[in-house]
């Protein structure tokens, strides 16, 4: 099959490669505990989760899609910790054999932040997350 040719409706021009739409991330955010919050991260693809290992950015802002903040400390629950980029802020995790990354945040004191995904190329920013005083 060659670049030109039709896949499903759209064709793909010579020398692009084809990005699924619905390739994206979910967010869970448990609640806080101890100045601490759990967010977990699942990679989709096609509408469903991932069954496989992936390499995710993960980071906090105070906007969404926004520069790293960085945070009191975390702790990565879920994925293994390839690479911290910045110091409480930003990193690289391999998630688990299911597309899975938790991590804990801790900020003391009143904070809001996004939890932003570096996946495939696209960010994906949660919903905002509230530290209470």
């Amino acid at each position: 099959m060659s670049n030109r040719e039709l896949r499903g409706i759209r064709e793909i021009p010579e020398g692009e490669t084809e990005q699924n739409p619905f390739d994206s991330v979910k967010f869970t955010i448990g609640a806080e505990d101890t100045n601490g919050i759990a967010v977990t991260v699942q990679a989709m693809e096609d509408q469903d989760e991932l069954s496989e290992k992936v390499v995710l950015e993960i980071w906090l802002a105070a906007t969404a899609g926004g520069a790293p903040s960085a945070v009191t400390s975390e702790v990565v629950d879920t994925g293994t910790e390839l690479q911290e980029i910045v110091n409480h802020g930003h990193y690289k995790i391999i998630t688990d054999a299911n597309g899975v990354a938790k991590i804990t945040w801790t900020i003391a004191g009143a904070a809001t932040r996004y939890c932003n995904v570096l996946y495939k190329g696209r960010v994906f920013s949660s919903s905002l997350i509230t530290w209470a005083a």
